[in-house]
């Protein structure tokens, strides 16, 4: 019951996180914005590793902003890969 209620805690989190990341960081012209994003979608990918089905993890996907969304596909599949 505890790993159930961590697992989704730890989904609610992911979800909020995909939901508040700045997707358009890459593009600002402000080092602080690009570090804060970088860390952000390190922080994200990092919880998407935790996530053992890649199913799920890919299912998160339609959290992210669709112009976004196959960036963040290839990268999940890279990390459970290499994960």
């Amino acid at each position: 019951m505890r790993a159930v209620c961590h697992a989704i805690s730890m989904n609610t989190e992911l979800i909020e996180k995909l939901k508040n990341h700045d997707w358009t960081y890459e593009y600002s012209d402000d080092h602080n914005t690009w570090r804060k994003g970088q860390a952000e979608r390190r922080e994200i990918l990092s919880m998407v590793k935790t996530i053992s089905d890649v199913a799920t993890a890919l299912a998160f996907a339609q959290k992210v902003p669709e112009g976004h969304r196959a960036a963040y596909i290839e990268d999940v599949q890279k990390e459970l890969k290499d994960g």
